[in-house]
């Protein structure tokens, strides 16, 4: 299987029609670092005036997911206030692994789809993506019916957080795949365990995991460029997440 075959069967959900991505993004741009003021003669101190935080800290915090259900959670105002238009009614799908809801634009060739894995669906959902890439950098269905053991090697990660395993999927997936182009980034302004990467169908997805959930935030619009749809997830997510 190729990697545009990979991409395709990786991220397509089975719930309904909606179909998630695993594939490039562009980099956000870095925040910029204000010069420090100049310190006064007789003072030998320098002070910053609104000093911007390194890079590598949490500027801020985690991003609170306070509802797990994924059409109270982005509501239908929320999907039109992220995708600038009117939205149909939601459409809800789920299956023993996953809840999604979904927001068509009208009219419109773009959605706005929370998906929300709970629990051990959440942990299944990310290890089973860890174990078909350190087996052979290829994904298939990841989404819908999850695997439920693993290889011990593979079922030893379980102890870890959901973050900890997405950013081990997010940099599995850039080890298999960024010789052709997926790259990741973290969202420092909307929480530290937030990333966003661009979706398949012309969009970008933004990932976010909690202490007891694993939650993707979709914008699919064939008309946007991968900036404009990562800007209109971002305003999705944090519309929906408290800090």
């Amino acid at each position: 299987m190729n990697y545009r075959s990979a991409k395709m069967l990786a991220c397509m959900f089975t719930l309904s029609f909606v179909a998630l991505a695993c594939s490039f993004s562009t980099p956000a741009s870095p925040p910029q670092e204000q010069e420090p003021a100049p310190p006064p003669e007789t003072e030998p101190t320098v002070m910053l005036e609104n000093p911007s935080p390194p890079a590598s800290s949490a500027a801020a915090g985690m991003a609170v997911i306070t509802e797990l259900d994924p059409c109270k959670l982005v509501t239908q105002d929320i999907a039109e206030a992220a995708l600038g238009q009117p939205v149909d009614d939601p459409i809800k799908a789920s299956d023993t692994a996953v809840v999604s809801c979904t927001y068509l634009a009208v009219p419109g060739e773009k959605y706005a789809t929370v998906a929300v894995y709970e629990g051990e669906n959440a942990k299944n959902y990310l290890l089973n993506e860890i174990a078909q890439l350190q087996a052979g950098c290829e994904l298939s269905m990841s989404t819908g019916e999850q695997p439920t053991s693993f290889s011990p090697e593979v079922e030893a990660l379980r102890s870890q957080s959901n973050l900890e395993l997405f950013k081990q999927d997010l940099a599995l997936k850039e080890e298999c795949w960024g010789g052709q182009g997926f790259v990741y980034n973290q969202l420092v302004n909307l929480g530290e365990n937030v990333y966003s990467y661009e979706a398949f169908l012309q969009g970008a997805v933004v990932g976010v995991a909690t202490d007891n959930a694993f939650l993707t935030f979709l914008i699919a619009d064939v008309s946007a460029t991968p900036e404009q749809a990562q800007a209109a997830a971002m305003d999705l997510i944090s519309r929906a997440t408290t800090k």
